[in-house]
């Protein structure tokens, strides 16, 4: 994969994961009016157990993504016999957690106190849309790791995007034609799933089919289900890491000390759209190159995301208190606006652990990270509860600081980054110091803090064209394509 191929697909990553952000937006106020507060937020918590259920795929779609990287120079038929095995695994763990599912939840639904009985009847009637839901989503995820394998980052975000947008129009278009039920909502949704993973089903049938005949290899299964595992176990330790926060502020101040952190958690949590998407574009060539090979391109992704990153961050740092005052209020931004500096601090630190993260998943080692995910539930909540009580809200944000900090720290240590690799991240690390100290200090207004950013900036900037490593990766390749 070319530099520009790489870089087009991270692109074509951070747009897939913007447009669908933006329609979910844009389509909340006519299902408020269409179908009110109360089916809405049914439907919410529906998506967001959909999205939670992706974890019962065993991580099979990182695993296919992976695997089938790594044959991507052996012979076709052993491509397509990864990639049937990998549906048939799938298929029935849909089917299997479905059954389990429908089973479980008409007891629940029965003993919910929360449900209006109107409200309560069309959930029952949507229970059989809603269980046919998790075998066609857990498919959706072989699918995805079948086209980020082949490197197919354009077609596979097409097909997203869309999906995204029928998810979130065409259970819309149901309720507008049927009716305000969320029997016709929910319908909706599994139709618009169903035609997107169609999509995507042709596109990957298409070539497994032309690459060989379908065949069952148990060597292949046993691969993936223990690579997806360890993926597994980091994806089950994953929400209490990520949601161990706010529950814990919950239960020691307030709910109104909850918006004070969620507001800004939220805000800040929409950067890592940037080391997502260019690490989701690396992944495939990471899993297909040697060490060595990977190493480099790893630290060549980590210039690139440190220098992205900081131009990001160092702004939104100093312009935290001025912009929350300007978007909420006075009050807010005077709870909040150190929650929000300390939260970016992190979210910089959270951003370039997305670089050894996927190299170790890229190299066959998901395992180190399961177990260093483990390894920091009982320190991180017993931290968390001590930062609340002292600092409040503000310890909340710097326990996760401390974690992230800590977690990332690890993770390039297993990843083998020396700390010359890392020597690079000094400079926007102090910059970024240099601007949460300035925020703190000062609390610039909107004018003073662009300022302050300009200035911030252009050192760090002047700094780094110091640096070979930093001409090297960045400045000459700038060059040389526009004197192409």
């Amino acid at each position: 994969m070319s530099s520009t191929s790489a870089k087009n697909n991270a692109f074509y990553n951070l747009a897939g994961a913007i447009i669908p952000a933006v329609v979910a937006i844009l389509t909340i106020p006519p299902y408020l009016r269409e179908i009110g507060e109360s089916r809405y937020g049914v439907l919410s918590v529906l998506w967001l157990i959909f999205g939670y259920f992706g974890l019962f795929d065993f991580g099979l779609s990182r695993a296919t993504a992976h695997r089938l990287s790594t044959l991507r120079n052996s012979d076709p038929q052993s491509q397509a016999t990864l990639f049937f095995s990998s549906v048939l695994l799938n298929a029935g763990l849909g089917l299997s957690v479905a059954a389990v599912f429908y089973v479980i939840a008409i007891p629940i639904l029965n003993m919910s106190t929360d449900l209006a009985g109107e409200l309560h009847s069309e959930m029952l009637r949507a229970l059989p849309w809603i269980t046919g839901f998790f075998p066609i989503a857990l498919l959706n995820g072989v699918l995805v790791g079948c086209l980020e394998a082949r490197e197919r980052f354009f077609q596979l975000n097409l097909q997203q995007v869309v999906g995204a947008i029928l998810l979130q129009c065409l259970p819309l278009a149901f309720v507008y034609v049927l009716g305000s039920n969320l029997e016709y909502a929910v319908a909706g949704a599994v139709a618009a799933r169903t035609l997107a993973v169609a999509w995507m089903a042709c596109d990957c049938l298409g070539w497994a089919f032309t690459s060989g005949n379908p065949r069952i290899n148990r060597t292949y299964v046993k691969e993936l289900l223990r690579y997806g595992g360890w993926i597994t176990i980091s994806n089950g330790i994953n929400p209490i890491l990520v949601g161990a926060d706010q529950l814990l502020i919950g239960l020691q101040l307030n709910a109104a000390a909850v918006a004070n952190y969620s507001v800004p958690s939220s805000m800040a949590s929409k950067l890592f759209i940037l080391p997502a998407a260019l690490m989701r574009a690396l992944f495939p060539r990471l899993a297909n190159s040697k060490a060595t090979e990977a190493r480099d391109l790893s630290h060549k992704a980590l210039i690139i995301l440190s220098a992205t990153m900081t131009l990001i961050c160092v702004p939104a740092i100093l312009l935290a208190n001025a912009g929350l005052r300007m978007w909420i209020g006075n009050d807010f931004a005077q709870s909040s606006h150190v929650v929000a500096e300390l939260l970016l601090v992190g979210t910089w630190v959270n951003g370039l652990a997305f670089v050894p993260y996927t190299l170790l998943q890229g190299q066959n080692k998901p395992a180190i990270i399961a177990k260093l995910h483990a390894a920091e539930v009982v320190p991180y909540i017993l931290v968390l509860l001590l930062s609340i009580e002292i600092f409040g809200v503000a310890g909340a944000a710097l326990a996760w600081c401390l974690r992230v900090t800590v977690d990332g720290c690890l993770m390039f240590y297993f990843a083998d980054f020396y700390a010359g690799d890392l020597k690079h991240l000094v400079a926007p690390g102090a910059a970024l110091l240099i601007a949460f100290l300035v925020a703190e200090a000062a609390a610039p207004g909107l004018l003073s803090a662009l300022g302050w950013s300009a200035a911030i900036l252009s050192l760090l900037f002047a700094f780094l064209l110091t640096r070979d490593e930093i001409i090297i990766s960045l400045i000459r390749p700038m060059i040389l394509r526009m004197t192409k």
